[in-house]
């Protein structure tokens, strides 16, 4: 197997500047040309666990999801994966099934691994501590379920207070009263946005709503 030496000789060049072109920093175009030639005619492959020891960075991000029996997981996991994959990055994925200390344990696992990012659609929203390590070890982005008491995170997911609004006022503009609302665990921030803006349709088309038809 050649190795980056092979190249050097080969290309008649240091072997820094051949790290520096495979490491995409400047070097002359003759150069460069000799060395792609070299590692073309070795067949030469970068040792790429070499390259993240020495760059601290990996072409691995964690995907932390309750399962994938339901729909809507299934379908986020297909949507994170595929554009990953076409950016050159390998998944690896944690299934928490709801329970907290499956989550900490993934979360723990994360802290410890060079991974370039972290996904989480979190079971313990009120986990703040252990989030706020998260973050700052390595990117992190939470999908659908937002954390309870943390600042500057980034999330994607829905406005859950619009949308619920938007269809609670459709029916309500259409003449149907009687509908009730179900929603999640109230430890989620996002149920409890969904349950706000439920009332507030009602309470903009000046109609009562019944808590009993706020079910969760």
């Amino acid at each position: 197997m050649s190795t980056i030496y092979d190249v050097a000789k080969l290309a008649n060049v240091s072997i820094s500047t051949v790290s520096n072109y495979l490491n995409n920093k400047y070097i002359g175009p003759e150069k460069r040309v000799d060395i792609q030639k070299a590692i073309e005619q070795l067949g030469y492959v970068p040792n790429q666990s070499a390259k993240r020891l020495k760059t601290k960075k990996s072409n691995q991000v964690a995907v932390i999801i309750p399962n994938i029996e339901e729909r809507i997981y299934s379908e986020t996991l297909i949507g994170v994966c595929l554009p990953l994959e076409k950016a050159g990055y390998k998944t690896i994925l944690y299934m928490t099934d709801d329970i907290d200390t499956k989550e900490e344990r993934a979360i723990s696992e994360c802290l410890t691994s060079e991974y370039a990012g972290v996904i989480i659609c979190t079971c313990n929203p009120k986990n703040t501590s252990l989030f706020v390590k998260l973050q700052k070890r390595t990117s992190t982005v939470f999908i659908i379920r937002k954390p309870a008491k943390l600042n500057g995170y980034n999330y994607i997911g829905f406005n859950d207070n619009e949308t619920i609004f938007n269809i609670t006022d459709y029916f309500l503009k259409r003449d149907n009263k009687s509908f009730c609302l179900m929603s999640g665990p109230l430890a989620y921030p996002n149920e409890t946005e969904c349950i706000e803006g439920y009332k507030k349709a009602f309470s903009d088309n000046k109609i009562p709503y019944f808590d009993e038809n706020i079910i969760n």
